[in-house]
């Protein structure tokens, strides 16, 4: 999500900022000194509702899906529940609750029941838009029929698929393409990029018919990925790597018809910083390199701007080209979370897990070249990577209503609608539209009030004749819209 500063321009100064301490705790929020009076703003659009604490005085809360802000000390009350859009005037600055220091704006905001610095959704100079780099990766090509559903109505480009000539999902396809990943037991694929480019020769030879197999079956592909994780540690192998991933991505492109996606370096590799400059003889004619950058179990709580080892270190490779006047290619980070043999339910919950790939992904939006983020986070193959990747209905809701709220594009088909609309409830509004019209109507609210791109949907349950109403309204004129009628 890409926020809009709260006050005017004028006012930037933190006296207060996120993580300082307090005494013996954090403060997780920031505190922008401001005069009194100055006009407060909705750093985004969102359900506003008036809180008050002791403490806080006087609040704003609004609530857009799993973002939540609190605006404290304004001056007075904000009135009546309504439906805000960003830079929509909430408040004014004042010193209700404890505001010690002064007048001024406390800002503190909530991702999933989590603490998060809003300054981190800021925009940025030179950043991309807000938009959602985030994909889906499956370990298992027979995906479950309600894990589809989630991509579909989340309406993603593409996922990743490990093995897709092992099956498919005949009872319900998925509706994008994939990038097809090919392991192999032992993985004799790894020493071949040793060998350069006569390497590649034999590494197609070996992933050709399991392609077919995979394209017999109904897969769509787009892109297959270079062997995974090969250890470069010196100047040489910098050079087979070369060699290979060029061959490689003629061969794939010429005979396949698809896209070669190199490198699919492990995070920390190449261990050696000054490596990465004689990337340049490959990098220079690449279309997309892959990279595995995870946040390591021990220090889960570390941000993604601090670990540039693990996290972020694509920026290393990308300097080290700009020195020889050469672009980074595409990238795609083709797995990220928390690796661990113990995993990453034994350091986090969803909800904090969730923190942490947004915090990823909001970092890696600063660097245009970054096209796609797809998070190692789902398995339903008995018996491989379970510690660490579990798919489960607590993660999908979180992650999928993320990317359904960061999409440039977002579709509201009636399958779209329906697909999310217990997972993407936002806070009830008395004073709203739709409450307003559905109860005045004699109908019974049958859902809370759902939100996807600027449409805001609610559900009603008409008892006379036994169905569901879907209603919609949209800013700025509110007007009701009956969408859909259902069966009962």
């Amino acid at each position: 999500m890409k926020l809009r500063w709260p006050l005017d321009g004028d006012y930037t100064h933190l006296s207060t900022k996120y993580g300082e301490l307090l005494g013996s705790k954090p403060h997780n929020a920031v505190d922008i000194s401001a005069p009194d009076g100055a006009a407060v703003y909705a750093p985004y659009a969102g359900s506003l509702l008036q809180d008050y604490t002791p403490a806080g005085g006087n609040t704003a809360k609004i609530v857009n899906g799993s973002y939540i802000t609190r605006l404290c000390h304004l001056s007075e009350p904000v009135g009546v529940a309504r439906y805000v859009q960003a830079g929509d005037q909430v408040g004014k600055v004042g010193r209700s609750g404890t505001a010690w220091t002064g007048f001024h704006l406390h800002w503190e905001m909530k991702l999933c029941g989590e603490p998060v610095n809003p300054l981190s959704y800021l925009p940025k100079e030179g950043a991309m838009p807000s938009k959602c780099l985030f994909r889906y990766q499956g370990q298992n090509p027979v995906l479950p029929a309600k894990e589809i559903d989630y991509i579909k109505a989340s309406g993603m480009e593409d996922a990743l698929i490990i093995n897709p000539d092992w099956g498919i999902n005949r009872d319900k396809p998925l509706n994008c393409p994939i990038a097809a990943r090919f392991w192999f037991d032992g993985e004799p694929d790894k020493q071949l990029v040793y060998d350069g480019a006569a390497g590649a020769e034999k590494w197609l030879a070996m992933i050709r018919p399991r392609f077919q197999a995979a394209q017999a079956l109904g897969w769509r592909s787009i892109a297959v990925t270079s062997p995974n994780e090969v250890y470069i540690g010196s100047l040489e192998q910098v050079r087979q790597l070369n060699a290979f991933s060029l061959r490689a991505q003629e061969l794939v492109r010429n005979e396949l018809g698809v896209a070669f996606w190199a490198y699919s370096y492990s995070e920390g590799n190449p261990p050696y910083t000054e490596l990465n400059k004689y990337h340049a003889d490959s990098a220079a004619h690449l279309a997309v390199i892959a990279l595995h950058e995870y946040r390591m179990g021990w220090q889960h709580t570390l941000p993604a701007e601090k670990d540039t080892w693990h996290m972020l270190r694509y920026r290393r490779m990308a300097a080290s080209l700009a020195e020889l006047g050469v672009a980074m290619p595409e990238v795609r980070i083709t797995e990220h979370g928390i690796d661990s043999p113990a995993g990453w339910r034994n350091y986090v919950s969803a909800p904090q897990q969730m923190v942490y790939l947004a915090d990823y992904e909001t970092a890696c939006l600063q660097d245009s070249y970054v096209k796609a983020i797809y998070p190692f986070i789902w398995n339903n193959y008995p018996g491989q990577w379970e510690p660490f990747s579990m798919s489960g209905d607590d993660i999908n809701p979180l992650y999928f209503d993320h990317i359904r709220q960061h999409r440039e594009n977002i579709d509201d088909s009636i399958e779209q609608v329906l697909a999310v609309a217990n997972t993407h409830v936002i806070a009830q509004v008395p004073d709203f539209a739709l409450y307003k019209h559905i109860t005045g109507n004699g109908l019974v609210l049958a859902s809370g009030e759902f939100s996807i791109g600027s449409w805001v949907y609610q559900w009603a349950y008409d008892r006379e004749h036994n169905t569901r109403i879907l209603y919609r309204t949209q800013a700025p004129r509110w007007a009701i819209e009956e969408y859909r009628v259902v069966p009962n």
